[in-house]
């Protein structure tokens, strides 16, 4: 016992030194079971120390992280791993956690287990809407925890109470693959899996946003582990870069635009409207901040770029070149699918500015082909006439035609490739009428 007590006492003088945690500790006496030797590892870490058993009497027992061991017994070293486990510093001190390790999260005031039985690791957390106000609101020091195929919220202020601090939500089998996806926007937070984009909004109901660039981002989107995810306050979009298929890093982003958002909800349907998507291309970022109204983001090449936001027409070019534009309206039946229709004029709506670098092709029944219209030039200033001073147009209506103008379903791809030039589509106009459905192909004429 003399050893024994030395080996204490020396231990106690060594946790006099500053910053000093001992490997090892051994313990005896009064605060122990009789005749026990307890002996431990206090310094906190991911791993524990292999140990080489003696050969002991037959009278003792030895037992290691609680099971009985044989003597001259090798335990190897342990790597302790906590897949489902969130750590809570202390309050007013965020270094500083209570046995982040401890085997059981109820052993320690900081660890909280995400349900670790159900198979999945944790893939991303964030704040629940940011910080409560005036701390009246408990969702200030809720959290929300994603796995791949669920959602968790945790309450750090029932962990201190000592109640159940997690509740599972009903996601539908939802969770998030793609950890840097995850974002808070507009009515939630926007997340990523493998089936498509999802938001989570403050009614704790799961979302599909992703519905009308669900065939791309199937078809297109590949190693959603590197996918980065940003919500741009000042344009209102969520943006999504992601690797393509076929391809090796992020080069193109996918963009929600939430605006329409705002709009009075749908009479026909009962649902709020929902936003657009567009697809951005040779953006390689893989990381994205928004600072007031400027937005950064860091490339595969390892330069930080900007998005341009001067005022100026040369906000719509890409370094030196143009930034090509592609618009590509659905299918259009007109609300009769089996009736075949002659398409006597397309209005389309412009505003903004000059523009003669935008054009107009029509696709009929779903075709990769499209039949090109007139060219035509778009006019912001009103020429002076001696009657009005001259001033901007607020809009300019084009008036086209096509060769080919009867089909079912009818479709326009506008495009611009042009320096320095913005376009703004604002509204499209038919002037159709049905011809019925003689021309339509008979399931008779095709069985030869």
């Amino acid at each position: 016992m003399k050893r024994l007590g030395d080996a204490i006492n020396a231990t106690q003088r060594m946790n006099t030194v500053p910053g000093f945690v001992p490997w090892l500790t051994a313990g005896a006496g009064n605060d122990f079971q009789s005749g026990q030797l307890l002996i431990k590892q206090p310094k906190i870490l991911s791993t524990s120390l292999a140990v080489r058993l003696p050969a002991f009497p037959s009278n003792m027992n030895l037992f290691v992280n609680g099971s009985r061991r044989s003597a001259s017994a090798l335990v190897p070293a342990i790597t302790k791993l906590f897949p489902s486990r969130l750590i809570a510093s202390y309050s007013n001190f965020p270094e500083i956690f209570d046995a982040p390790t401890a085997l059981h999260a109820a052993d320690s005031v900081s660890a909280i287990d995400v349900n670790p039985a159900d198979g999945q690791e944790i893939t991303a957390v964030i704040p629940f809407f940011g910080d409560s106000a005036f701390g009246a609101a408990l969702k200030g020091s809720v959290v929300v925890v994603f796995k791949s195929n669920s959602i968790y919220l945790v309450d750090l202020a029932a962990k201190a109470a000592g109640l159940n601090p997690i509740q599972r939500l009903d996601s539908q089998g939802k969770g998030c693959t793609a950890p840097y996806s995850v974002a808070n926007t507009r009515n939630g937070i926007m997340f990523a899996n493998d089936s498509g984009i999802y938001r989570l909004t403050t009614q704790l109901a799961v979302e599909y946003i992703g519905r009308k660039y669900e065939k791309r981002f199937r078809t297109k989107v590949s190693n959603l582990v590197y996918a980065m995810g940003t919500h741009d306050g000042i344009n209102n979009t969520y943006r999504l870069s992601y690797t393509p298929t076929l391809s090796s890093s992020n080069t193109d982003a996918a963009v929600y635009n939430h605006t329409r958002e705002y709009e009075p909800q749908s009479v026909s349907y009962g649902i709020a409207t929902i936003g657009a998507w567009s697809t951005y291309n040779s953006v390689p970022a893989i990381g994205w901040a928004n600072l007031n109204s400027s937005s950064y983001y860091a490339s595969t090449s390892g330069r930080v770029f900007i998005n341009r936001n001067t005022g100026l027409l040369s906000d719509y070019r890409d370094d030196s070149s143009a930034i090509n534009f592609e618009v590509i309206t659905r299918g259009n039946d007109f609300g009769d699918g089996g009736v075949r229709k002659v398409v006597r004029g397309i209005v389309s709506h412009f505003t903004g500015a000059d523009s003669k670098g935008t054009f107009l092709v029509v696709g009929r029944d779903l075709v990769d082909n499209f039949d090109p219209t007139d060219a035509f030039y778009l006019v912001s200033a009103v020429p002076a006439t001696g009657l009005q001073d001259t001033g901007e147009k607020k809009l300019n209506s084009i008036m086209s035609m096509i060769n080919s103008s009867k089909a079912v379903y009818f479709q326009l791809k506008y495009t611009n490739g042009a320096l320095d030039e913005s376009v703004e589509i604002v509204g499209i106009d038919w002037k159709v009428a049905g011809i019925g459905p003689k021309t339509i192909t008979q399931a008779a004429s095709t069985a030869s």
